[in-house]
């Protein structure tokens, strides 16, 4: 799942680092076009203060929680951590796939 909002700032992301390391890689916009084609698009929820930290995480966690998702993937401090915020667990890629695994 993906909102408009998550979609801009993978793409302002991916150029930015790409410009600043010189990424060699060219073929990021391809990979963009994958992921976008991949993902379901969803319109962006209605925004309120949820992350205390860094302001940037609010619209990722209000997609995840009005979408009724279980788990947030991501390896930002901010979000990790032993809480569930809004019934969301925020975990690691490694947390995920072992939760994922492990389920019948």
């Amino acid at each position: 799942m993906r909102t408009p909002w998550l979609t801009a700032e993978w793409t302002e992301v991916i150029e930015r680092v790409s410009r600043e390391l010189g990424w060699q890689n060219r073929n990021w916009p391809n990979w963009l076009d994958w992921i976008k084609n991949a993902s379901v698009l969803v319109d962006d929820p209605p925004m309120r203060k949820i992350v205390r930290r860094d302001l940037k995480d609010d619209p990722v966690v209000a997609a995840a929680v009005s979408r009724g998702a279980q788990y947030l993937v991501a390896y930002d401090r901010d979000l990790l951590s032993p809480e569930k915020p809004y019934r969301v667990a925020c975990v690691t890629l490694r947390a995920f796939l072992s939760a994922f695994l492990r389920q019948p």
